[in-house]
């Protein structure tokens, strides 16, 4: 007698243990893309955090830099419009960058503190950065202001609650805080009561 199961048993059977072998194969697949997948959003994500961290140390880092520096800025500029103020022209000028001293002679400076000009620094009290940015700046023109530049605007204020205004770019040579330019300007009222007499 024969003990083998029917014909369509076997088939069934063997048409069963295919399907698992090839549902079983796609399911791996399916999984090792899925797999994949996971693990580039993972590394995107790793990179984004990186990309996010650096970038926000970059600027806390300018930040907290920009907070320290302002001061020593702020003192340059006061210690010029001081020297200007009392007509010392040598002390103004040695504030200025070996640059910017390439591109102006002392005697340019010491016109500022002649005529009408010298209405820019009389009666000087004090000055206040509003603005003030540091940046590295970098250019093939050798007379432009390099490596680590402080572009800064702010408000004069002067004898009789008169108020001017200045901008004014910085670059650091070593250690110190140097003038590449400066611009003072006075109201009209100021030009007209004390440089007019």
């Amino acid at each position: 007698m024969d003990n083998s199961p029917p014909v369509e048993q076997q088939l069934e059977q063997g048409t069963g243990s295919g399907m698992d072998e090839g549902s079983s194969a796609a399911a791996k697949k399916s999984r090792r893309k899925t797999v994949v997948v996971v693990a580039i959003a993972a590394a995107l994500g790793l990179c984004l955090c990186v990309c996010v961290v650096a970038g926000g140390w970059s600027m806390l880092t300018g930040i907290i830099r920009g907070a320290l520096e302002r001061d020593d800025v702020t003192a340059v500029i006061d210690e010029f419009m001081q020297a200007m103020e009392m007509k010392d022209a040598d002390a103004a000028y040695a504030l200025f960058s070996t640059r910017a001293q390439r591109q102006m002679p002392q005697s340019g400076l010491e016109e500022g503190l002649g005529g009408n000009n010298y209405v820019l620094f009389e009666g000087y009290e004090s000055v206040e950065l509003t603005h003030f940015a540091i940046n590295a700046a970098f250019s093939t023109n050798p007379d432009a202001p390099q490596g680590t530049v402080a572009q800064v605007s702010g408000t004069v204020a002067y004898q009789g609650e008169i108020r001017g205004s200045l901008t004014a770019v910085l670059e650091e040579e070593g250690e110190e805080w140097r003038l590449h330019s400066i611009n003072v300007t006075v109201p009209p009222s100021k030009m007209l009561s004390e440089g007019g007499n």
